[in-house]
C-alpha cells in the first residue's frame, strides 16, 4: 500500500478508537438506567452523541495531530512511545485551556459539585479549592488518556502496514 493510504488509515484508527470509547460508555448508561429497555429513543441519543463526539475527534486529529505526525515524521520518531504521548499531550491540551479553572474566576464567585454523595466546593471567592484543581486534573487526564489511545491506534495501523510494505517490497526485490 502507498504510504499516504496508509498515514489516513492510521489517522481514521486514531479517530475511531477515543470516539467509540465515549460513545460506548455513554450508550452502556444509557442502556444500562432504569426504564431503558422501554424507551424508543435510546438508540436515537445515542446516535445524537455519537455525531459531536467524532466530529470533535476528527478535529482535534487534523488540527492536532498532522502538526504533530508531521514533526514526528520530520524528526524520524514515529514509535509507539511518541505517539502515544503525543496523543495524550494533543487529548490534554484543548481541554485544558478551555477548562481551566483561573479562566472564569472572578473575585467573589464560588462553585460546587456533587461528588461522592455530598457537595464539594471547587471555588470560592474566586480561587479554586484543591478540589476544583484535583477535578480540572481528572478532566484533563481522562482526555488525555482518549489521546493516548488515539495515538497508540494511529501507531498501531502505522506500524502493521508499514511492515507488510517493507516485507513485500524486500521479497519483490529477490
Amino acid at each position: 500500500m502507498k504510504r499516504s493510504f496508509i498515514t489516513l488509515l492510521s489517522f481514521v484508527a486514531a479517530v475511531a478508537v477515543p470516539a467509540l470509547i465515549v460513545v460506548g460508555w455513554y450508550a452502556y448508561g444509557t442502556f444500562t438506567a432504569t426504564g431503558a429497555a422501554s424507551d424508543p429513543f435510546a438508540w436515537v441519543r445515542v446516535r445524537s452523541f455519537a455525531v459531536p463526539v467524532v466530529l470533535v475527534t476528527a478535529a482535534h486529529a487534523v488540527v492536532l495531530g498532522v502538526p504533530a505526525f508531521l514533526l514526528l515524521w520530520y524528526l524520524k520518531r514515529i514509535n509507539w512511545f511518541s505517539t502515544t504521548i503525543a496523543g495524550f499531550v494533543l487529548g490534554c491540551i484543548p481541554v485544558g485551556v478551555f477548562a481551566w479553572p483561573l479562566r472564569y474566576a472572578s473575585p467573589g464567585s464560588s462553585s460546587a459539585h456533587w461528588s461522592g454523595g455530598h457537595m464539594v466546593q471547587t471555588m470560592v471567592n474566586g480561587v479554586p479549592t484543591f478540589a476544583g484543581w484535583l477535578s480540572w486534573a481528572r478532566l484533563v487526564g481522562f482526555f488525555g488518556l482518549l489521546g493516548a489511545c488515539g495515538g497508540l491506534a494511529f501507531w498501531f495501523v502505522w506500524r502493521s502496514h508499514a511492515n507488510n510494505s517493507i516485507q513485500r517490497t524486500r521479497y519483490a526485490g529477490r
